[in-house]
């Protein structure tokens, strides 16, 4: 009688206990999935603004400047060669680091190109280089000429 039914109280307080647990936990997870999503949101918008002030901060004059005619049009060109030597990628980066410098280093680039619409710009960090050709030279025409003539940019 009056053991039975405190036997299936408990059993009915177990029961009840166990599935209040696995109602939980699915819910626990989605809480710390909705919390690790916004804090990795956060993290990218952090990282959005030091690219950003990275891209858009002030552009020092010029490393070295060589005038030339490149390409088919033989017009004479100003190429300018701008060295971030402050940053470079760490050689034991990966990936997704790979990605986040280069990405940087174009956006700079094409900052940097459009401050100046006239000139060839070769862009330098650590062992990256992109160059941003103008109107008349593309940037095919003046990469080769400048990796086999490496101090007519370097002096």
């Amino acid at each position: 009688g009056l053991e039975g039914i405190k036997r299936l109280q408990e059993k009915n307080q177990l029961l009840e206990d166990i599935a209040g647990q696995l109602n939980t936990v699915p819910a626990m997870v989605t809480q710390k999935l909705a919390r690790l999503d916004a804090q990795q949101k956060a993290l990218e918008g952090f990282n959005q603004s030091l690219t950003d002030r990275f891209v858009y901060g002030p552009v020092p004059r010029p490393s070295k400047t060589v005038e030339g005619t490149w390409g088919l049009s033989g017009t004479v060109v100003t190429l300018h060669l701008h060295e971030i030597a402050d940053l470079s990628l760490p050689p034991t980066a990966d990936k997704p680091l790979v990605n986040l410098y280069m990405t940087a280093l174009r956006r700079r680039a094409e900052h940097v190109a459009k401050l100046d619409l006239a000139a060839v710009h070769l862009v330098v960090m650590g062992d990256s280089v992109i160059c941003m050709g103008n109107g008349h030279v593309n940037a095919g025409e003046v990469f080769p000429v400048w990796t086999s003539n490496i101090k007519l940019v370097w002096g």
